[in-house]
């Protein structure tokens, strides 16, 4: 809209008595004028256009392990619901990934067992980027932050040299109180040395900001499925996105990241 009004603009300025005065300079300054507003109008049709092509790489991913979710389970196969968590993880990140730089994103599952036991991480992808013998914080850490926090509170943490986070809570549709419109409400809340670092030699380059999520944990306390995965039954999981650029997350990864939990949640229950 703002483009062709532009247009427009530089049409009837044709028509104006005083440019048939004006000096080459003049003419030649709006013309330059009229062609940056063109190519910012380019450059934001071009954001939006990969916006939406990762919006629906998302919805794919999702689209495909809804159908594929009940393939996964085999009684005779031990690592059904490893290989379950390993794809969706694999396929969180490479729909986030799409339309943007690859290798920019990580995500891990991690575990606590019991309350007062440290978190170790389920998963991840890709394999390899923190060493598996790796522990964290069960109270001091952004994990435990987000496993303290209600089933849609995120943990996001900007830049992780800061360490402060923000508590990010989406709290459905208010149109009751609004009937003429439909909105959905977030709260935020400011939480003060939110991060812990992993390891000083590697993370400070993989983790430039992160993002962290609870699993809801729907597990039968009598399933197999504890045994295969080795947890307690009613651990505590959680979903951690990191990235090695600062404040790179918006909206989009804030949504994906609730539907890779949910589909996590519900392929555990579905494959125990």
């Amino acid at each position: 809209m703002v483009l062709a009004v532009a247009e427009l603009l530089g049409s009837l300025l044709h028509f104006e008595p005083w440019l048939e005065e004006a000096t080459v300079p003049e003419r030649i300054g709006i013309a330059i004028i009229l062609l940056i507003v063109a190519g910012i109008m380019v450059w934001h049709h071009g954001r939006l256009e990969n916006r939406i092509k990762r919006h629906q790489a998302i919805m794919a991913m999702t689209r495909v392990f809804c159908v594929r979710g009940l393939d996964y389970y085999d009684p005779n196969d031990e690592g059904c619901a490893l290989k379950f968590i390993h794809d969706t993880l694999e396929g969180f990140i490479y729909s986030l990934e799409h339309e943007r730089e690859m290798g920019l994103m990580n995500v891990s599952l991690l575990v606590r067992d019991v309350p007062g036991m440290e978190f170790r991480i389920l998963d991840q992808y890709p394999s390899g980027t923190f060493p598996v013998e790796t522990r964290l914080s069960p109270t001091e850490s952004a994990a435990a932050i987000a496993a303290a926090e209600d089933g849609n509170a995120l943990v996001y943490i900007p830049s992780t040299r800061q360490i402060h986070g923000v508590r990010i809570l989406f709290e459905g549709d208010v149109s009751e109180f609004m009937p003429s419109k439909s909105l959905a409400a977030t709260r935020t809340r400011i939480i003060e040395n939110a991060f812990q670092p992993v390891d000083m030699n590697s993370d400070n380059k993989v983790l430039q900001s992160l993002l962290c999520m609870g699993v809801p944990n729907e597990i039968s306390p009598n399933s197999r499925i504890n045994e295969r995965l080795r947890i307690r039954p009613g651990a505590a999981l959680v979903l951690c996105l990191g990235a090695h650029e600062r404040d790179c997350m918006g909206e989009l990864d804030f949504n994906a990241i609730q539907v890779a939990a949910r589909l996590l949640a519900l392929g555990l229950r579905v494959t125990s």
